[in-house]
């Protein structure tokens, strides 16, 4: 049965207004915790003048790397943290409070094509869908969750402007506008309002469904474009995510595999090993049925005659994945399903409109992703909150500083939840902490093939000779790191290395070359290994003395050039996110000498003390060549 399109919104049944209600109840936060760039947003949000700065220039006042717009979060995390400071349970709440309007609103907007009941099914699976933990659970990721709230909402009032409502575009522009202050995804807006006022014309009517369409949305395209022009002039160039690639079979085949994500939450993930909840055979089971609903809704739709609401449903998906096609080809990462929250809207009808079998299914399916993914960010967060009171405990112990701190996991066991990421020199600090300790993640900042690892044959993270090395293991157990010296290599060099980009400018010009010497050892190799808030990365070169000299020596201008962090990856360009959002751009470097062979350094010196490598945030446009 097809709802009356003159009033969509009026009469409607009290039990329909328990959607909101059970979704609000799935995602309740259950003590939840900080997660990655977290401590990054809120450091940055917790000062008035940043939230202001965020209006008129990049987000976090990045120049580079961040070419993001998004005021509106930034003024979000502000309020919050002046009312609950570093408390995070009002951030999630808010979180799910505005998931659970928008799971309404899904509803709101299928029951112009559906039943009620169907409609109310459309909009409890898409709410209770896992793609949404990364953007609830996650307190920054609101980025996802807000803009996806105001666009919906302002298809909602345009929809109803279209049916008659005179007094509805205007609110349909204003919450445009507020959405395009979140983020840059529904930069696709303008297109998903023209399907819908182009679906909602009458067909008999005289004048042509597309200009009449383009006559109800052209205010918001008019904002779009003023938009862009305001972005471009404030950020230098429209920003947003740059693509890793765009080959056209490989995006075609990255965006499918998104759409089966969507469709079937078991897709996306393996099966558990270890949540009694959700037994291993139910979840082989059910993963191949989970597609049955969307194959169920095709067949019913087409046979019924209702292709026009099928299409309705694919074109509203693929119009709304176009802000993402940089994200096609990097389908392998789950976490990128929360980017396609607006572009689910559309697909979560087919998921029901294959009859009561279809969406029980559909239901079943999605509901035990949801206890798996909720368990696990819950576990996530405990053991986040552990770690972060045990080191803030340590704070009064005076240890010495900086701290390097092994065993921040970057996410979970099953990679569902993030934890320690970006940010972790702030967690010690306002608002988190009271702290002013450096600290530095004892990682490698990127595991890929070649990268160093600074651990020894017992799996303990070598200590640089300063500050404190801290090692979790598990939750519970945090351990001081005693350090285990090797023979000395002696350094004659500076204490600090000034590289910043004038610096760095004159050595590349061959103004005076910078050398290290090492006087009486010369071994054949040399690493340096540099810490910085998200983890280290180390460089291997042959020791640059000549054959005949017997004092080991570094080529600074020679080892810029050269060193190479893993295979065919620049370090000087690995260390290009560092000096952008990280507090300070000095960084400790570890130097050692060793033997290299088959493929393996083994170091036999080490320096005694660490050279700081001080950088400034212009290494980027140094790298771009001073444009």
């Amino acid at each position: 049965m097809l709802p009356r399109a003159d009033a969509p919104d009026v009469g409607l049944p009290r039990w329909f207004w328990w959607l909101p209600a059970v979704v609000f109840a799935a995602w309740f936060p259950i003590a939840p915790f900080w997660a990655s760039d977290d401590y990054f947003a809120l450091h940055w949000a917790k000062d008035l003048e940043h939230v202001l700065a965020d209006f008129t220039g990049p987000w976090y006042g990045a120049t580079d790397l961040f070419f993001f717009y998004r005021p509106l979060i930034t003024l979000s995390l502000w309020l919050e943290v002046q009312v609950a400071g570093s408390d995070p349970w009002l951030a999630h709440i808010n979180n799910v409070l505005v998931h659970a309007c928008s799971a309404t609103m899904v509803a709101l907007l299928w029951r112009r094509w559906l039943s009620i009941g169907y409609a109310f099914a459309a909009g409890l699976v898409w709410g209770l869908s896992p793609i949404h933990i990364g953007a609830i659970g996650w307190a920054i990721a609101r980025t996802d969750g807000f803009s996806c709230a105001f666009a919906l909402m302002s298809t909602l009032l345009l929809a109803r402007y279209v049916e008659g409502s005179t007094t509805r575009r205007w609110p349909s522009l204003v919450c445009f506008a507020l959405a395009l202050l979140c983020k840059e995804t529904v930069l696709c807006l303008p297109g998903l309002l023209f399907l819908v006022a182009f679906a909602k014309q009458d067909p008999a009517a005289i004048t042509p469904r597309a200009k009449r369409a383009l006559s109800a949305i052209w205010p918001h395209i008019a904002l779009l474009i003023a938009y862009v022009a305001w972005r471009v002039a404030i950020l230098g160039r429209m920003g947003g995510y740059d693509a890793a690639a765009y080959e056209p079979l490989q995006m075609a085949a990255g965006l499918s595999e998104y759409a089966l994500g969507l469709l079937n939450p078991l897709y996306w993930s393996p099966p558990p090993e270890r949540i009694e909840l959700l037994p291993r055979v139910l979840h082989l089971a059910l993963a191949p049925l989970g597609f049955a609903p969307a194959l169920l809704a095709v067949t019913v739709l087409l046979g019924k005659g209702r292709a026009k609401t099928l299409g309705f449903a694919v074109a509203w998906f693929l119009l709304a994945s176009v802000p993402m096609a940089g994200f096609f080809a990097q389908a392998d990462n789950h976490h990128n399903l929360r980017y396609f929250c607006l572009a689910f809207a559309g697909l979560a009808a087919l998921l029901v409109t294959g009859g009561r079998v279809a969406t029980a299914l559909a239901l079943t399916c999605t509901l035990l992703m949801l206890v798996r993914v909720r368990v696990e960010q819950h576990d996530a967060d405990m053991q986040s909150r552990s770690m972060h009171e045990q080191l803030v405990s340590l704070l009064d112990d005076d240890l010495p500083g900086p701290w390097f701190v092994a065993g921040l996991p970057h996410q979970s066991q099953n990679a569902v939840a993030l934890q320690f990421h970006f940010g972790i020199d702030r967690m010690l600090t306002p608002p988190f902490a009271n702290g002013t300790t450096r600290v530095f993640a004892h990682r490698p900042t990127f595991a890929l093939p070649g990268a160093v690892d600074l651990t020894d044959e017992d799996g303990l993270p070598i200590a640089p000779p300063m500050g404190t090395t801290l090692l979790f293991r598990g939750s519970e157990l945090l351990v001081t790191v005693p350090q285990k010296p090797l023979p000395e290599l002696p350094l004659d060099a500076p204490t600090e290395v000034d590289a910043t980009s004038p610096a760095l400018y004159r050595l590349n010009n061959g103004s005076g070359p910078v050398r290290f010497t090492m006087p009486g050892v010369r071994t054949p190799a040399l690493r340096l290994t540099f810490f910085t808030a998200s983890g280290y990365l180390g460089a291997l070169v042959p020791n640059h003395a000549a054959a005949d000299e017997q004092d080991g020596r570094l080529d600074l201008l020679t080892f810029f050039k050269t060193a190479q962090w893993s295979a065919g990856r620049e370090l000087i360009r690995g260390l290009e996110p560092s000096t952008i959002m990280d507090l300070a751009t000095d960084f400790p470097v570890l130097i050692e000498g060793g033997d290299y062979r088959d493929d393996t350094f083994t170091p036999t010196h080490r320096a005694r003390r660490m050279v700081m490598f001080r950088f400034d945030r212009g290494l980027p446009k140094v790298m771009r060549g001073g444009d």
